[in-house]
């Protein structure tokens, strides 16, 4: 398939995060920049109408800058005019888990990205 990177479960790169996911299937195909892969018209799929609109692009390499979002928090657990660098999505689950107070179930995120953010 051209443009498309095709990944078997024990090659894929670290990078994304799926290492402890039971979610993950034996083959990941992850689309290069620019390239984009969409659901077969065909009936075992969902189908696509004339009609579609543009949904949001997911899937490139984490590192990519059209990956990247922007992250705002403001409440009494969040330190007031703290900017802190990167997060990768995968971290916005612990700051749930320490600003609803509930712990927090085996993840991928990296606390360290997002302590300084937090009054503790």
């Amino acid at each position: 398939m051209p443009g498309v990177d095709v990944y078997r479960r024990d090659q894929i790169p670290s990078a994304f995060n799926f290492t402890r996911s039971p979610y993950i299937h034996e083959i990941v195909l992850q689309a290069r920049p620019g390239v984009w892969i969409n659901p077969s018209k065909s009936l075992k799929q969902v189908p696509l109408s004339d009609l579609q609109v543009y949904r949001g692009g997911h899937g490139y390499p984490p590192h990519h800058t059209d990956m990247k979002g922007i992250f705002f928090a403001k409440g009494p657990d969040f330190r007031k005019g703290t900017v802190i660098g990167p997060v990768d999505m995968v971290d916005v689950y612990q700051v749930l888990t320490w600003v609803l107070r509930i712990p927090a179930l085996p993840h991928n995120g990296t606390w360290a990205h997002v302590e300084p953010a937090l009054v503790r």
